[in-house]
């Protein structure tokens, strides 16, 4: 039995109507990003893709209609897939993705534990800076985003869990973020518009001096 492959054939059908597989597409969809990282993403991108014009419809003000399609391809789905442990072998491929950043995270409603500090804190503490880069970039530029000291508070203290991506799983690396990270951190915090946002990031990132 090739687990993948039933996975795929079933996405397939069940794709076909988002918003009445919604539960069904979730296990698959999470189920493949355990089975071939590389193959989640892939699925999870077109879902996207094919819904796109669901997704700008189901954003309401600041946050997705409850139970809608948007809400449940990009709220629920990027908090189930961004953290879990095997998304660290897509984190780079995913924030690299033009069409991704620009829709989930500068156009879209962005929820304040999305579990996009998760991949920043990876990507950052791994040198990863002109990927990390790009995903910062789209957040930044989504006027709707009021999460920056909330997220900069998260990526700091996921540092401390060396080469890991998911931080309940404890790193054995002691020696803290290079000056390059500390420098890139300090910069992305000095761009944030807000001054109370930006003075409790800067406080955070005192974490590591």
């Amino acid at each position: 039995m090739d687990k993948e492959e039933i996975l795929l054939k079933n996405y397939a059908i069940l794709s076909k109507n988002v918003a009445k597989n919604k539960s069904a597409l979730q296990s698959a969809i999470t189920q493949l990003m355990e089975v071939n990282p590389e193959s989640g993403l892939e699925v999870w991108e077109q879902t996207i893709r094919e819904n796109e014009s669901a997704i700008r419809e189901d954003a309401v003000d600041d946050e997705f209609e409850y139970d809608s399609v948007g809400y449940f391809l990009v709220t629920e789905l990027e908090n189930d897939l961004l953290k879990m442990e095997s998304f660290g072998q897509v984190a780079e491929k995913f924030a690299d993705n033009d069409f991704l950043m620009d829709v989930l995270f500068a156009k879209s409603p962005v929820d304040e534990y999305s579990g996009a500090e998760y991949v920043l804190s990876y990507l950052i503490k791994n040198d990863h800076l002109d990927t990390a880069e790009k995903m910062l970039s789209a957040l930044y530029s989504n006027e709707r985003f009021a999460f920056h000291s909330s997220l900069w508070e998260q990526i700091i203290d996921s540092f401390q869990y060396g080469d890991t991506y998911c931080p309940s799983f404890s790193g054995d690396d002691d020696a803290g973020p290079s000056d390059e990270v500390k420098v890139f951190c300090m910069s992305w915090i000095e761009k944030i518009g807000d001054e109370e946002q930006r003075a409790a990031a800067m406080v955070y990132m005192m974490k590591l001096f």
